[in-house]
């Protein structure tokens, strides 16, 4: 009786542990400063913050936040840093950090914070980049001070 009580409660604590670190883990990397360069090869909570932000901003796709900085996260930064008007190396120096400290911090240049820029890359329309910062095409088109019949025609309305 006491051995089947006791496997009860050692079974309840370790689903409840188990709980708490996926809770942990999904949680969202908002008010989180980054402190040292990163680049391919290292790992860590700063790591998985980044890619936290990379996926919630659709440039980091891969299924899991793993905290290993990779091929796939260095590919995401890149496109994150060109995005930005960014030097697109890769790595995570003082300069794309101090971009990405401003997003953890609550600023959300991609929403009006005139303080951003995005270059326009090729392949891109308007409905792709509305998708990327999550704003819709006339906001898009009133932030850039065009009309909104300026759509390609295949983009939905």
């Amino acid at each position: 009786m006491f051995t089947k009580k006791l496997a009860l409660s050692v079974v309840a604590a370790l689903t409840l542990i188990l709980f708490m670190c996926v809770a942990v883990s999904q949680a969202s990397a908002a008010g989180y400063q980054l402190t040292r360069d990163l680049r391919k090869g290292m790992s860590g909570e700063d790591v998985a913050v980044v890619q936290r932000l990379l996926k919630d901003l659709g440039f980091f796709t891969y299924p899991q936040i793993t905290g290993y900085f990779g091929s796939i996260t260095e590919t995401a930064v890149k496109a994150f840093q060109r995005a930005n008007g960014l030097a697109a190396d890769g790595i995570i120096g003082p300069i794309t950090r101090g971009v990405m400290n401003k997003l953890l911090a609550g600023s959300t240049p991609s929403r009006g914070d005139t303080t951003s820029v995005y270059i326009v890359q090729p392949g891109d329309s308007l409905w792709k980049i509305s998708q990327r910062f999550g704003v819709s095409l006339d906001e898009l088109c009133a932030a850039n001070n065009m009309p909104g019949w300026i759509r390609h025609p295949m983009e939905p309305m």
